[in-house]
């Protein structure tokens, strides 16, 4: 698991931003293939920094995607039992399905 350690850099001002480091063991994450729009404040970045800031948003997304955080952001609403489920089992079972009864909602908390 990646680590986020704070450090801090000094602008050529007073100025003191706060970035993040990622440190991670190498090949522990496996790659994969998305698409990402990446909005950029800054009009100049070299290749390096661009592909500085996907690699974090790739790690940064990967850790965010796994099972047990997407259990924990989602519960089911079942309109027909009149029933409201956090089970974890129960919101994997239907994420798995590629659609869900009539009347059973998987509900994001956030």
């Amino acid at each position: 698991m990646p680590l986020l350690n704070p450090i801090r850099k000094k602008d050529a001002g007073a100025k003191v931003k706060k970035a993040w480091l990622v440190t991670k063991k190498p090949d522990t994450m496996p790659r994969t293939n998305r698409d990402l729009l990446v909005l950029l404040k800054q009009e100049v970045m070299t290749a390096q920094a661009i592909e500085q800031q996907v690699t974090f948003l790739h790690d940064l997304l990967f850790q965010v995607e796994k099972s047990t955080w997407v259990t924990a952001a989602h519960e089911i609403i079942n309109i027909n039992n009149s029933r409201i489920s956090s089970k974890k089992s129960a919101i994997k079972k239907a994420l798995k399905t590629s659609e869900l009864k009539p009347f059973i909602f998987l509900n994001n908390l956030n």
